[in-house]
């Protein structure tokens, strides 16, 4: 459970949650108090192990981010929510077919499937 303000109270169940895309395409400003909300829901996060992925990030809002220790080298920041979810999908599928060749132990149903 986080509390952002004395009236809102965010309580997230990420049970099997990997990643969060965060789609700030139609932002183009950003105030201290903002970032500092980012950095919380980042911890958050981070406590889960859930990767924050930033999407259409404007030049302005990155630099805010930067600022408050938000993007990082290992920040995974994508240009479009298109292809911030392309790209998830693309991870949850490599870690699947990854899972599916691990648990197939016999040589014929391997050759078979791959």
């Amino acid at each position: 459970t986080l509390t952002l303000a004395p009236t809102l109270t965010l309580t997230l169940t990420l049970t099997l949650t990997r990643y969060l895309i965060l789609d700030l395409s139609h932002v183009y400003g950003m105030d201290e108090t903002a970032a500092s909300i980012f950095t919380k829901v980042q911890r958050l996060a981070a406590t889960v192990g859930v990767e924050l992925v930033w999407a259409g990030l404007a030049e302005t809002v990155a630099k805010r981010l930067g600022r408050a220790g938000l993007l990082g080298d290992s920040s995974r920041r994508l240009a479009t929510l298109d292809a911030a979810e392309k790209w998830v999908e693309d991870t949850l599928l490599q870690h699947v077919h990854s899972l599916s060749l691990k648990w197939l132990v016999d040589k014929t149903c391997r050759q078979v499937c791959t």
